[in-house]
């Protein structure tokens, strides 16, 4: 490896050598021995935050913007290059919605890292997908509630142990209707006041992913999504990465973030239509969301108001993940089963049902607070949009399993 920094520009070039197998390239800075810290490793270009093939390559670094003030070249400054197997990626996955093929995506090792000022930056919310890997391979873990949960919605939140065979990337954020616009160029959700950064909404299984009858039917299809979807744009647009929608168990995995409670902070809710501990981590009927007086309420209504809350407005989970819960339905990939238990692989689900319904996480802006909990799922058609006068709160976020072959 090379480390020198040009005496007229100060840019630092950083060469390396990559042997073997295609790899995800990261580079920390080091002074003395010790990381400068992730908030300093910015303004890095070339071979890096990438999968790179086998073969001399160059990383470009510009100090002066990244970590001003500092001296890099008295010899205690190096460079440590991190190589990361296909299937073992890092943390966080971002993928440039204005940019085509594999330079579309790029991996940092943590949220600090993230250009554009970290993971809450607007970008994140209408130019720019962000997508955090969870730690599932392997894990054996309680999905459902037990019968003393406040808010226990009936047999179809059973507690019963799961355990997922891959970890997953998930959505920092559901998808908004910016992010929407940039692959597929409408606008079709309902709330258009600040629309950019809001969820989009109004969207079906179907119209995410494409119709089990056209041969797009998880699990009998596999991983087939149509081409002309959401799913589908988004994976022409990476050069073929198989982004879809979470399964039932990795979402909730995904929501609890290791938490066993009700809420994913550790609490409970404290009655159907009481929100104290929910109106921290999410917007539902009663904390801003949809109540009787606000079905009336023309499209261009105040943020605020009657109407999905922006993104990011509320409190994460341990995972770094926003709105899981309330704010809109999310889609799974599952077919939806009344009961689940030990007879249900997680990692593919119940077989088709008798009536054509999947299963929708986390609750909305429509329902009270018991439907806005960890462990709560639904079943809805996969066809709705659910675009009645009172009820525009169908969305989704992207997620991917990672597998040997998921990042081609």
């Amino acid at each position: 490896m090379t480390f020198a920094q040009d005496a007229t520009s100060k840019r630092v070039t950083i060469g390396y050598e990559l042997e073997g197998a295609p790899a995800i390239v990261t580079v920390d800075i080091l002074t003395n021995g010790v990381s400068i810290g992730a908030e300093h490793l910015t303004y890095m270009s070339g071979d890096v935050n990438r999968r790179v093939e086998a073969g001399t390559r160059t990383v470009t670094w510009a100090p002066c913007k990244a970590w001003r003030g500092n001296v890099v070249n008295d010899g205690s400054v190096t460079a440590k290059v991190s190589a990361w197997a296909l299937n073992e990626p890092p943390p966080y996955m971002v993928v440039d919605l204005a940019v085509k093929g594999k330079n579309a995506v790029r991996y940092f090792a943590s949220a600090e890292e993230l250009p554009y000022g970290g993971v809450t930056a607007d970008a994140y919310k209408t130019d720019l997908l962000v997508l955090r890997k969870c730690p599932a391979e392997n894990v054996t873990w309680r999905m459902g509630a037990s019968e003393k949960e406040v808010g226990r919605v009936g047999l179809r939140e059973t507690a019963h142990l799961v355990t997922l065979t891959n970890d997953f990337y998930i959505g920092v954020y559901p998808v908004t209707q910016k992010q929407y616009f940039n692959l597929m160029g409408t606008w079709p959700s309902f709330y258009t006041a600040s629309r950019e950064m809001r969820p989009l909404q109004s969207m079906s299984y179907e119209t995410i992913r494409g119709k089990a009858a056209d041969g797009y039917d998880w699990p009998k299809d596999g991983y087939a999504v149509s081409t002309d979807t959401f799913l589908g744009k988004l994976r022409t647009h990476t050069d073929g990465i198989c982004f879809d929608l979470p399964l039932d168990a990795q979402w909730e995995f995904a929501c609890r973030a290791g938490c066993g409670a009700g809420l994913y902070d550790g609490s409970e809710i404290q009655g159907n239509a009481v929100v104290a501990n929910l109106e921290r981590l999410g917007r539902c009927k009663y904390s801003g969301g949809r109540q009787e007086s606000d079905i009336a309420y023309p499209a261009d209504t105040d943020p605020a108001v009657g109407g999905t809350a922006i993104v990011g407005c509320y409190e994460p989970n341990a995972y770094g993940l926003y709105d899981m819960l309330g704010n809109v339905w999310e889609a799974t990939r599952d077919w939806y089963q009344e009961v689940l238990d030990d007879s249900v692989d997680p990692n593919v689900g119940p077989l088709q049902n008798a009536n054509s319904y999947r299963v929708f996480r986390g609750g909305s802006i429509t329902e009270e607070a018991n439907w806005c909990r960890s462990a709560c799922r639904g079943p809805k058609d996969s066809t709705s949009k659910n675009q009645t006068s009172d009820k525009y709160d169908f969305g989704f976020r992207v997620a991917l399993t990672v597998t040997p072959d998921a990042i081609p």
